[in-house]
Order: C-alpha cells, then sequence, then structure tokens
C-alpha cells in the first residue's frame, strides 16, 4: 500500500496538471502569455518558409529573413532559431493540417524527448528500471511546474541528460562515434533554446572536469596536468570547437550587419527575470484561481515553481539520513543551480544579498546576452531528477500516515491554483484581401494600437504573423528588444501624431501603410471609436480586417511646392567648442571624429528640455548655419524637436527629419538630422531639448557646424 501511495503521487502531481493543461481548448487555443506563444508560431512558420527558400535558392541569406523590423536587414536570428521545434512542427503540421493543434503537440513531444533522454542516462547510470521510469517523469514534466511553463522553447531540455549519458559512455568505450552524438546534440539543443544550447555548452565542459575527477582520491597538480594533456579530454574538445565553429559560422553575416544593435543586457534585467527564495511558494496572478489567497504577492511567470516542487522536497527530506554519496552530490548541485536561478540578487521579503549570478554575468561569455536567469532551474530539476532515481529502495520508501496526508495536500492546492491556464489565445487572421488594393511595387505597412484617443505602436509579433508568406514588410515586431527605429516611432508618435506632416515623414522614411488595430473596440455593439486621423487628405482608407478590427490606410503624401534644397550646398566647416552642457562627462566625444564614442545626457533619464549644449564658435557666421548632429545607429537618441537660443533670437524646430536615404541604405552605421539657422550673427549658440520624450534619453556620437554659402 505504501509502495502504491508513492507511485500514485508521482502519477497524480506529474500527469494529472498536464492532462487538465492539454484537455481545454487544445485545438483552437495557443497555449502560451499571450505574446510569446504568436511570437513563436510565427518563428516556426517563418523558419519553415526560409529552410524551404534556402534549399530552393541556394542563399544563406534566406534563412536569416524576416518581416519585420524594416528597414534593418537580416534580423530573424534576433529571435530563438528553433530550426530544431520547426522541423518538428512542420512534420505535425502537414499531418494534421492545424496550426493550434501542431503548435501544442510540440509541448508533448518536448516531453516525450525529455523523458527518453533522462531514460537513456539512467540506462548509462545502470540504475534500476522502476526508478529510472520515476526520475524520467520527473524530469520530463517539471517544465510545465517550472521555469516560464508557457514558454516552448523551455520546453525543450533533451541535451542535458544525453550529453552527459555520451560522456560516460565514450569515457567507457572510447567510441569516436560518441564524439559526434555529442556535437549533435549541443547544436540541437541550441536550435531548440539559445538559453539552454548556453547553458549545456558549460554543462558540457563542467561534467567533463568532473567525471574525470570524481574517482580521484587526491587532486593534485600533476593529476590536472595529466587530465589536460590526455588524449580523451584532447578527444573530447572537438565537439565542443565544432559546436562553436557553427555557431560562429551561422552568426557572422548576422553579427556583421548587426552588431551594433545586438543587446548586452543590463544587469538589472537579470534581476527582473530571476527567481526569489520564495518562488516556490509564490504563484504568478495570471495561472492562480484564487489569487487573494497569496499573501506574500505574485510573481512573474518565470517565477513559478508550484507545489509539485515543494513534495520533492519534502520526498528528498524524509530520507536524508539514507541518501548515497552521489545522491549528496546531486543534491548539492541541484541547490548551488537553484541559487544561480536567483539571479544576481537574492531576494527574500524585503532583503537583496548579492548572488553568485553576478560572476557568470562578468566573467562568463554569453551570459551579458541574455536576461532570463530563472531559467537555469532546468539544470537544478535534473539533478533533483537524478537524486530519486539514483535511490536505492525508492518503491520502498516508508511513508507514514502523516507525511502522505501532507503530500496529497499539496498536490490539492496544485491542483487548485497551477492548473488554471488563462492566458491561451485564438490565432488571429492573416493577410489576405489587403494586398489587392496594393497598388506600389513594395508596401511596408506600420502597424498602430488605438485605445483611449490615442495611437500607439504595436508592440506584438502579430504585424509579421500577419504577413507570413508575402513580401509585405513592417517595421513592428517582437523579439524582447526593441530597436532603434522602432523607438524612434513610439517617440514620434507620442509627440505628432495628430500632426499630417507626420505621416508624409513617414512615407519618406519607406512607410507605404498604416494598419490600426482598434483596442477600444467594443463586442456587444460592434462600435468602431472614430479617431481625429481618420480625416487626414494624406490617408486614403483601402481595407477593414473586421475579424481583426483593423483598419488599413495607404498614406498618399502632401509636400509643399516651395521647398529647397539649395541651401545646404558648398557649406564650410567651422570649429567649435562647447562652454556649457547638462552633462559634462565625454563632452569631448562630440567633436573627436570617432562615431563609435558617445556623450550622453543623463539629466533626466530621458529627454527633456533639462537637456542642453552652449556652443562658441571659431567665428561668427555671414550667412546660414547648419548644425550637424549625430547618433551612430541609435537613431532614436537624436533630439524630437529643440530650441535653438542665439543673440536675442530664439529658434523652434519640430518634427525634424534625419537624412533619409543614407539612413535606409546602412539604418545601423550612422544617423543625423540637419537644423538650419538663419541670420545668426553671434558666435555662441545655445541647442536645447524642445519636448519631453520617456523612451529615450540624448545621447549624441558627432557634432558639425557648417556655414553655408548659398
Amino acid at each position: 500500500m505504501k509502495v502504491l501511495n508513492l507511485i500514485f503521487i508521482f502519477i497524480i502531481a506529474c500527469i494529472f496538471p498536464i492532462f487538465k493543461f492539454y484537455s481545454e481548448n487544445f485545438t483552437t487555443n495557443l497555449i502560451g502569455d499571450g505574446l510569446d506563444n504568436l511570437l513563436v508560431l510565427t518563428i516556426l512558420e517563418r523558419n519553415i518558409i526560409n529552410i524551404y527558400n534556402f534549399f530552393t535558392h541556394l542563399s544563406i541569406l534566406n534563412i536569416y529573413s524576416s518581416n519585420a523590423f524594416y528597414p534593418y536587414q537580416y534580423t530573424a536570428l534576433f529571435t530563438e532559431p528553433m530550426y530544431f521545434p520547426s522541423i518538428i512542427y512542420g512534420i505535425v503540421k502537414y499531418i494534421t493540417g492545424n496550426q493550434t493543434t501542431s503548435y501544442n503537440s510540440l509541448f508533448i513531444v518536448a516531453s516525450v524527448f525529455n523523458f527518453y533522454s533522462f531514460l537513456i542516462l539512467c540506462k548509462q547510470l545502470k540504475f534500476k528500471k522502476e526508478n529510472s521510469i520515476i526520475g524520467s517523469i520527473f524530469y520530463a514534466n517539471g517544465h510545465y511546474f517550472a521555469i516560464q511553463y508557457v514558454h516552448l522553447q523551455n520546453q525543450f531540455a533533451f541535451g542535458f541528460p544525453l550529453i552527459l549519458a555520451f560522456i560516460i559512455n565514450y569515457k567507457r568505450t572510447k567510441k569516436k562515434i560518441k564524439l559526434f552524438y555529442i556535437f549533435v546534440v549541443l547544436l540541437l539543443q541550441f536550435f531548440s533554446s539559445n538559453y539552454y544550447g548556453l547553458f549545456l555548452f558549460y554543462f558540457f565542459i563542467l561534467s567533463v572536469i568532473v567525471i574525470s575527477f570524481i574517482q580521484q582520491k587526491q587532486i593534485t597538480f600533476q593529476t590536472i596536468l595529466d587530465f589536460i594533456k590526455s588524449k580523451t579530454t584532447l578527444r573530447l574538445t572537438i565537439p565542443a570547437f565544432l559546436f562553436v565553429f557553427t555557431i560562429i559560422g551561422l552568426y557572422f553575416y548576422f553579427f556583421k550587419e548587426n552588431l551594433d544593435l545586438y543587446p548586452k543586457r543590463i544587469i538589472e534585467e537579470n534581476v527582473v527575470y530571476s527567481n526569489s527564495i520564495l518562488s516556490f511558494i509564490t504563484l504568478p496572478a495570471n495561472i492562480s484561481n484564487f489569487p487573494f489567497l497569496n499573501l506574500i504577492g505574485t510573481t512573474h511567470t518565470s517565477s513559478h515553481f508550484g507545489y509539485f516542487f515543494i513534495i520533492t522536497l519534502i520526498l528528498i527530506l524524509t530520507q536524508m539520513s539514507s541518501l548515497n554519496k552521489y545522491q549528496l552530490i546531486f543534491l548539492i548541485s541541484a541547490i548551488l543551480f537553484y541559487f544561480l536561478s536567483l539571479g544576481p540578487l537574492l531576494k527574500i521579503f524585503n532583503l537583496n544579498i548579492p548572488g553568485p549570478y553576478s560572476i557568470f554575468y562578468y566573467l562568463i561569455p554569453g551570459f551579458k546576452s541574455i536576461r532570463v536567469p530563472s531559467r537555469i532551474f532546468i539544470v537544478s530539476w535534473f539533478f533533483f531528477a537524478l537524486v530519486f532515481a539514483s535511490s536505492k529502495n525508492i518503491l520502498s520508501l516508508q511513508l507514514n500516515r502523516r507525511t502522505i496526508t501532507v503530500l496529497y495536500s499539496f498536490i490539492l492546492l496544485e491542483l487548485s491554483f497551477f492548473t488554471k491556464i488563462s492566458e491561451t489565445s485564438i490565432l488571429p487572421n492573416q493577410a489576405n484581401l489587403l494586398l489587392k488594393y496594393a497598388n506600389q511595387p513594395y508596401m511596408n505597412v506600420l502597424f498602430l494600437n488605438y485605445k483611449e484617443d490615442k495611437l500607439t505602436f504595436e508592440t506584438s509579433s502579430f504585424p509579421e504573423y500577419y504577413f507570413l508568406g508575402t513580401q509585405v514588410r513592417t517595421p513592428n515586431g517582437y523579439s524582447g528588444i526593441t530597436f532603434p527605429f522602432q523607438y524612434y516611432i513610439i517617440n514620434l508618435l507620442i509627440h505628432y501624431q495628430t500632426n499630417p506632416n507626420f505621416y508624409n515623414y513617414l512615407y519618406q522614411l519607406g512607410i507605404s501603410h498604416i494598419g490600426i488595430i482598434d483596442k477600444n473596440y467594443d463586442s456587444n455593439t460592434a462600435k468602431k471609436n472614430e479617431n481625429p486621423i481618420y480625416s487626414f487628405k494624406n490617408l486614403k482608407p483601402i481595407f477593414n480586417d473586421i475579424p481583426n478590427h483593423l483598419s488599413f490606410y495607404q498614406i498618399n503624401p502632401s509636400f509643399p511646392e516651395n521647398v529647397s534644397q539649395e541651401e545646404n550646398k558648398n557649406p564650410s566647416k567651422i570649429g567649435f567648442k562647447i562652454s556649457d552642457s547638462s552633462f559634462t562627462k565625454k563632452i569631448e566625444n562630440l567633436y573627436d571624429n570617432n562615431n563609435k564614442t558617445y556623450w550622453k545626457s543623463f539629466s533626466s533619464g530621458y529627454q527633456s528640455p533639462k537637456d542642453y549644449l552652449v556652443f562658441l564658435l571659431d567665428r561668427v557666421p555671414k550667412k546660414n548655419l547648419l548644425i550637424r548632429l549625430h547618433s551612430g545607429p541609435y537613431v532614436e537618441r537624436l533630439p524630437y524637436g529643440v530650441n535653438i537660443s542665439c543673440l536675442n533670437k530664439n529658434f523652434d524646430y519640430d518634427l525634424i527629419p534625419i537624412e533619409i536615404k543614407s539612413f535606409l541604405k546602412n539604418p545601423v552605421y550612422d544617423s543625423y538630422q540637419d537644423v538650419v539657422i538663419q541670420n545668426c550673427s553671434s558666435n555662441k549658440i545655445e541647442i536645447r531639448v524642445k519636448h519631453k520624450t520617456p523612451y529615450s534619453i540624448l545621447m549624441l556620437s558627432e557634432i558639425e557646424l557648417f556655414e553655408l554659402s548659398n
């Protein structure tokens, strides 16, 4: 009876919540958190298109292609590659013909992969069959209870047990084919999840070291030297180097085109996406049936371990006295990696203690480019599974009635809280009739949200999904980062969305159409809210996508007839010094002829009228003066309006255009604005930011001053 109790606990704790997880809307709703589910589906579909185009046209550039992030080129790798799940998704979709079913099925496929990979490891370690099965169930389904359960890329964790199994097998048999298997596992894990691929690479290195020394009674300098020089060690470096060279080869052209845009995550981001010491008893509100019972608050969805984690701890604690040497090693490893998942700060109640993750962030390559330390808990979960699988008497645990009652109570709580999946979503429709209305050789469509009488930039992956399989591009797109041009449009919208000239400017920037998503749509009245921009003469309504509450407009620009560029010809450069500024540090970067060095104004933490520069010119300009402001690839950090003072004159400038032709040709090289001052007969000029702009600071790489001869 006691044996049956334990097996039943595992079956109920592992299987039943997952069954309920899938029983609701499996074929109609995407499982996910409302943003990443559609993003991941878009990646899967885009990968299928890109892989097909790659083999059709035999061009490596096809794998970088994306409909999103106009005008930037080859941006697909800013998101997770996910090539391996994409192939599985394509096969399932071919069989079922249903996108939603195919997407949701990948969660089951991932669990199957995780189960069998752990089972292969248990076989190599010669664990008992029943122990291996229980440990494999535990490892295969743990992702539903931990580490952002809604993110598909976090479900594929087959690499950790497989890599350990192949290392052990190679050291036993010396079969070279195992080195190839290690390389394949490293590659497939990386192509399933960048995060897990990075973790697995370092886990592989750590595993080789630990396995080589675990049997050593005494570790000396000579044993370390022998380990480094041994043929086994040298051969095991082959798959590691092959993996690194393959990834560098894959990303080479991508980095060549986009290196300046690739994010270096600040450590504060890592704090936000870390677990907390109380994560396993703190439930996210969006998956809890009873959020009012969360007496110590709620957390980000990445931080939920659930009561299943507590069950594990109770079972381990009840058997602490009988744990063998290897189980203790596994348990200590699980605890260490758990502490790493807590991120740079160990947070408990109101205490913040520096954590060991900071060492990885500052010293280990790759960690500055990721932002979710909580995902490291997958390694901790792996070692907890090994604790169970390595037990000699797991099916004869003597659980008393009190322990069994506690375990069942936690299972009941887990079922009550965890299994409400409130963030599924129905797939939106894709573009169809809209394409018939396009009368231009190209279409670049900007998607905006209309809510509470304001237009805002659409930040989800819906625009890219909408145009999959077409040649239409969009500046929108979601990948965990926001590009400079996206921020630039966001900031322009704040100040100029009711100005018709703003839409003329968008047309100059290559935006041919605007799609407005009505977020105020009332399904009860089916009434569309009116926006004043709908009456602008340079916006022509062309198509309404009623199911998506989406209206499309074509930009028909109207420009003044007296526009002339003659005044900008034949400029003569003027030297200057900066006598005063809102921020004095690194002011020399503004005139060092280097577009890679920057001056930043931190007067407010965003652009505001507190940001200013005062120039002393080498000579008084006889005619008009041109001020050229450079920002490198960070176009969003140019000012969105300035006030310029010269003698007793004040000049106001709004909607200052960037130099469009060079920007569209290479948006990651240099962006700059030209401001022309007429009749300024002084060698002292002050330029001050005009508008408060919350989404960027003022940051400039160079400033140039010219006297215009015409």
